[in-house]
């Protein structure tokens, strides 16, 4: 079983949710590489849901962008 990230200390998720309030950032990653998962799914969405799918993982809908021509 693959090994996940967890976040160890309480506190850099606190400042997580306080950066992201109002006023502050519209988005906040926690642990903070996991903005690149964010950013594939927005690049290559068709990419994402193959690995999603050979994986075993919960497939994602269908989006207008996604969909062959």
């Amino acid at each position: 079983m693959a090994e996940r990230r967890q976040i160890r200390v309480p506190t850099e998720l606190a400042e997580a949710i306080v950066a992201a309030g109002p006023g502050g950032h519209a988005e906040r990653y926690v642990p903070r590489p996991y903005w690149l998962v964010a950013a594939l799914r927005v690049l290559a969405p068709g990419l994402v849901r193959r690995a999603l799918l050979r994986g075993g993982g919960a497939s994602t809908p269908a989006t207008a962008g996604d969909r062959a021509p």
